[in-house]
């Protein structure tokens, strides 16, 4: 695993440690088709899809960084829609995992709509939010 730097965050925070049961299921053609439409942007973050379209003005890494989340170069497993907030060349700062993780934990206990997981939005500050839809189907 590259590391960053040690103020970076650790595997040990990967949300994709978490168990989803209950949540909708995404492939790859779903977040293909989703991206077409330009009122949404669905990516992949440690295992989980999320709605990131506030993300597309205030991502600090700039709006080229962002739109590479699904391909293989950037996430730590080599794979497409392999990107991680704990692990890998973009591990972000921990409190971002942190934050993630937190969301994720809540999103697994939620209330069920229409018999998946409700989603939940997961705020980064000034950088805008991710809302949390499901889990990834590799």
């Amino acid at each position: 695993m590259a590391v960053v730097s040690s103020d970076h965050a650790s595997p040990s925070m990967s949300a994709d440690l978490i168990s989803s049961e209950g949540a909708r299921l995404y492939t790859a053609s779903d977040i293909i088709e989703n991206n077409k439409n330009e009122s949404t942007f669905i990516t992949v973050i440690d295992g989980y899809v999320v709605e990131a379209i506030t993300m597309l003005d205030n991502h600090p890494g700039g709006l080229k960084k962002l739109m590479q989340t699904n391909q293989a170069s950037i996430g730590h497993t080599g794979s497409d829609y392999g990107f991680s907030f704990t692990q890998g060349k973009n591990a972000h700062f921990p409190g971002t995992g942190k934050t993630f993780n937190q969301k994720v934990k809540e999103f697994v206990i939620g209330d069920k709509v229409d018999g998946f997981l409700k989603p939940v939005e997961c705020a980064f500050g000034d950088n805008g939010s991710v809302v949390i839809l499901g889990r990834f189907s590799y």
